[in-house]
């Protein structure tokens, strides 16, 4: 069982980060990320993505970076030219 009083300097950073380093690593990240790869791909060669004109995306501050409630609105179109 791990030591939770341990001070910042003693504990190992790698077991903290769940399904991301250590040895409790998530065998099939890998695989989602070729997964999305994939995806996007497939989608980007037979669709063709548009902002919307006139409409501008504006962002909330926050320890990351998100859109507003209104978020990205594009122009979906099929493409002819495959």
């Amino acid at each position: 069982m791990r030591n939770t009083f341990l001070l910042p300097s003693e504990t190992d950073t790698s077991c903290m980060v769940y399904l991301q380093a250590g040895p409790r690593i998530c065998l099939g990240k890998d695989f989602a990320y070729i997964q999305m790869k994939i995806s996007a791909a497939v989608l980007i060669r037979f669709f063709k993505f548009e902002a919307v004109k006139g409409k501008e995306v504006t962002y909330r501050p926050a320890l990351t970076l998100h859109m507003t409630e209104e978020g990205f609105n594009v122009n979906v179109k099929c493409r002819s030219d495959y």
